[in-house]
């Protein structure tokens, strides 16, 4: 593990960069972009001066509703290329005026396949825990992906067992890297800072693969490890089937406590129940992310044969009546 911090000319100052390389800072993010522009204090004198004590560094990009995502994309790569700021990848920073929900799922799975587009074979999501639950990042089909997550107990600028407690309960999925406070201080920045811990090192962006095997702890502290394309199919497998499971047993819930149904009615219910949500896990969570995943490994220049093999699983993968 080890301590990151991600800053900006307008809340932060660096009075002395040789005593922040000194400090045990060891990644630096800076925020670049916002919208469909720079950020209206731009990252070149931050950028330089992380550059100078030898840290990577990194840029951010602050979303907006608009333009499109894939423009405010190209807006962070150019940002990036122009600042040579490679030293961690490109990172989307989502939060208000986005809420939780299908709106900004949608807008960041398509902001970091643009980032993949452009080379970019790991990109960064930052967002808070409400939200990362709440547009479910862990099914995002975005081969490579890593997870900032901010997620604030004592926000005292120290980080402990209880610090990395509170993450797991509130988002029990992998997280590359965790802001833990905003409170922060390290030397050499006057005043506050965000503070992270990074969880784990950088893959080199060509050895990322969908065979790569990725160990999942569940709540009970068991690990299981899967393959990148089975944590993908099957995590979204189930984020399609739960809230339709959910839906029909409140039905049902509210069924039974008016005396409604017998046991015979409440069997099929159940029976109906479970195939309804099946169904639509297979199609609206399962089918994204394989196509994905057989997209990636077939390349561009095959689209069709991978949209045919989709479509071949699709009809085994349909629910019998």
């Amino acid at each position: 593990m080890a301590l990151g911090i991600d800053i900006y000319d307008r809340y932060q100052d660096v009075s002395d960069w040789g005593a922040l390389g000194r400090s045990g800072v060891a990644v630096v993010y800076v925020k670049g972009t916002d919208g469909g522009g720079l950020a209206p204090v731009r990252a070149d004198g931050f950028v330089a001066g992380a550059k100078s004590i030898g840290k990577p560094v990194g840029l951010y990009h602050y979303a907006q509703k608009s333009p499109s995502p894939e423009a405010q994309a190209d807006v962070l790569v150019r940002e990036v290329r122009r600042l040579g700021a490679d030293g961690l990848p490109p990172a989307l920073d989502l939060e208000d005026p986005f809420t939780p929900g299908p709106a900004a799922r949608e807008f960041a799975r398509r902001f970091l396949l643009r980032l993949r587009e452009h080379g970019y074979q790991q990109p960064v999501l930052y967002a808070n825990t409400s939200m990362l639950n709440g547009i479910q990042a862990w099914t995002l089909p975005v081969p490579g992906l890593l997870v900032w997550a901010a997620d604030y107990g004592s926000n005292d600028g120290d980080y402990d067992q209880e610090d990395r407690d509170r993450l797991r309960r509130r988002y029990p999925h992998p997280v590359w890297m965790h802001q833990y406070s905003s409170t922060g201080r390290v030397p050499g920045i006057p005043g506050n800072v965000d503070v992270n811990e990074l969880f784990a090192d950088i893959q080199e962006e060509d050895t990322v693969s969908w065979t790569d095997r990725i160990p999942f702890t569940a709540p009970d502290g068991n690990v299981t490890n899967f393959t990148a394309a089975e944590r993908l199919v099957w995590t979204n497998y189930y984020a399609g089937l739960i809230p339709g499971l959910h839906a029909s047993v409140n039905a049902l819930a509210a069924a039974m406590a008016d005396g409604d149904l017998s046991p015979d009615a409440v069997l099929q219910r159940v029976d109906t129940a479970v195939r309804e949500s099946t169904a639509q896990a297979v199609t609206g969570s399962v089918l994204p992310a394989l196509r994905a995943v057989v997209a990636e490994v077939l390349g561009e220049d095959n689209a069709e044969q991978a949209e045919a093999i989709v479509s071949a699983l699709a009809a085994r993968l349909k629910p019998t009546a």
